[in-house]
């Protein structure tokens, strides 16, 4: 078990985990709904430090709300009623590109990343897409150390990705095994 990656030691199953630290709520991973649009706003204004971007992500939500084959994932963590954090991917044929993860400030280090990561992950094995791509910040640690955690490696650069602060990205990949996915 030395080698297996921490996603495949993880149960499929997200929900019911206590996310600890004081805290006795018991944190649901699903699918997010028009209900949530504004914590997930409030999240990603918050998270990434924005002043605007509201108006992007409710198109989001319209769209899968259409069942268009164009829209993006989103996931949320929920605890008694109160969206913690969400996980946006876009899945396509042979991959899928997470777009964004976020994490309140007051519910972080209980395990809330690793379930929306986890996922995420197999949300890509159900749709027997082999492949995760994502980007993040250099100086992101506390995310980058999740991704490797997960086993996502490096593989690129980009000078200069984030508009607002000119920051370089880091280009990191997942291979997954779809073995376990299938089985």
């Amino acid at each position: 078990m030395a080698n297996t990656k921490i996603w495949q030691q993880i149960p499929a199953i997200a929900a019911g985990r206590n996310i600890g630290k004081n805290m006795s709520q018991k944190v649901q991973i699903r699918p997010a709904t028009a209900g949530d649009l504004v914590s997930v706003v409030e999240i990603y204004l918050e998270v990434f430090e924005k002043k605007s971007g509201g108006a992007s992500i409710a198109r989001d939500f319209q769209e899968a709300e259409a069942e268009s084959p164009y829209a993006l994932l989103y996931f949320v963590a929920e605890a008694d009623s109160n969206i913690l954090g969400y996980i946006s991917a876009c899945p396509l044929t042979d991959v899928m590109d997470i777009y964004e993860l976020g994490v309140r400030p007051e519910a972080r280090k209980r395990g809330i990343g690793r379930l929306l990561m986890n996922k995420i992950i197999n949300e890509a094995c159900s749709r027997q897409i082999d492949l995760l791509m994502l980007e993040v910040a250099v100086t992101n640690s506390p995310a980058i150390s999740l991704y490797e955690d997960f086993g996502f490696r490096v593989y690129g650069r980009r000078k200069h990705y984030y508009q607002d602060t000119g920051e370089d990205a880091l280009l990191m990949r997942l291979e997954l095994d779809l073995e376990p996915c299938l089985a």
